[in-house]
This record gives C-alpha cells, structure tokens and sequence, in this order.
C-alpha cells in the first residue's frame, strides 16, 4: 500500500473502533425505552395501600432536561451485567438519553462514527444546565463542524455557545457547582472525561465496579 492508502486504512479503523464504542452507548439508551416512566406511573394509580404502592418503584429522570423518565431500577440489571456500581448504570442511561434527546444531531454523528463516545459524553456534560430547546439550538450550531474541527476545539466551542445562551448570574452558579464536583474517570471502554457533569465524577467510571 502506499502512503495514502495506508492513512485511509488507518482511518477506516479509527472509525469502525468508534462505531463499535458508539453502539455501547446507544444501547444504554435503547435499553430504558422498554422501562418507561409511565408504566410505573399508571402502578401508581393502584388503590392506596396496595402492595404496589407501598414497594413499588417510582418514576425517576437520569437524563437532563427534554429526557424522558423511566423505572427508578431499570438501571440495576445493566449495573449487574456490567460488574458496575447502580449509579454509574444510572449516569451511563441518562447520558444516552441526554444525548439522544437534547443533542439529537451530535448523536447520529456518533452513530456513524464521525464523534467518539468520550467527546459526546463531555459534550452532554458541558450542556447540562442548558434547556431543551437551548439544547437543540446548540446542537444545530455543533453539528456541521464534527469533521472540519479537532474534539478539543468541538468543546471549547460547546463551551462559548454555553455561555452565550446562559445568563451571567446562573453561568457563576454553574461555574462554582463545576469547580466542586469537577473530576475526571477513565473507563475500559475509553469513554472519556467528565468534568462538571451534575453528577458526581466517580459516578460515571465504568470501572468502578461492585466489591
């Protein structure tokens, strides 16, 4: 092969790697749609008293805004298959849906192997405190530089239009919430980084798994 052809091989494996990273993840999401919030919410409409209310589950939101709720134990069995602890089941669900929901445009690219797992879960984290339809307006603005810009320069970019869509005092708020919860994990799958996420740092370690 020549030089060329061996750079285009190259990439072809870079993208199917990021492909197989991405279909992990969409299963996450996929995964939460047959345990919907809804059904637990009609449980609810049992006589009061019934055992279903007293020890049923209730109807819980893993995902940021625009998400749709689901079973508050929905999580465990993928916590059990993937030898991890429930809340880092809990924040791999919620950040698919996030993705899928908020950032639908940023997802497919994901899904066609053009943005790796670990960039797109950074960029559900750098968007949190945004709206939904905040949300979508970003990710409309984001899309169409995945392949013309390097990941670093994709978040940094995330990053500014955050802070043009948020008012200046919750953009203080949300930067001190940043700084006290700010960490980082490294996954086996290679998912990245979390830095600021509503939820704790070591919560969405794919390798913390259960003693």
């Amino acid at each position: 092969m020549t030089s060329a052809q061996t750079v285009d091989v190259m990439l072809s494996a870079r993208r199917r790697a990021w492909m197989a990273e991405a279909e992990e993840f969409e299963l996450a999401a996929h995964f939460a749609d047959p345990h919907p919030g809804e059904a637990v919410e009609q449980q609810q409409q049992q006589p009061a008293g019934s055992a279903v209310v007293l020890f049923g589950e209730k109807s819980v939101r893993l995902g940021y805004d625009g998400t749709p709720e689901v079973a508050e134990f929905a999580s465990l069995e993928i916590a059990a298959a993937l030898n991890i602890i429930r809340e880092a089941a809990d924040c791999l669900i919620g950040d698919a849906l996030s993705l899928r929901h908020r950032l639908p445009l940023l997802w497919q690219k994901m899904r066609d192997g053009f943005l790796r797992v670990g960039v797109a879960w950074t960029l559900v984290a750098k968007t949190a405190s945004l709206p939904l339809q905040q949300a979508l307006q970003l990710d409309r603005e984001l899309a169409p530089l995945v392949e013309g810009v390097s990941s670093y320069r994709l978040v940094a970019t995330a990053e500014g239009l955050v802070l043009e869509l948020t008012p200046a005092e919750q953009a203080q708020d949300d930067y001190e919430r940043a700084q006290a919860s700010r960490g980082v994990w490294i996954g086996q799958s290679g998912f990245g980084v979390s830095d600021g996420s509503k939820r704790p740092a070591q919560a969405c370690d794919l390798d913390h798994t259960e003693p």
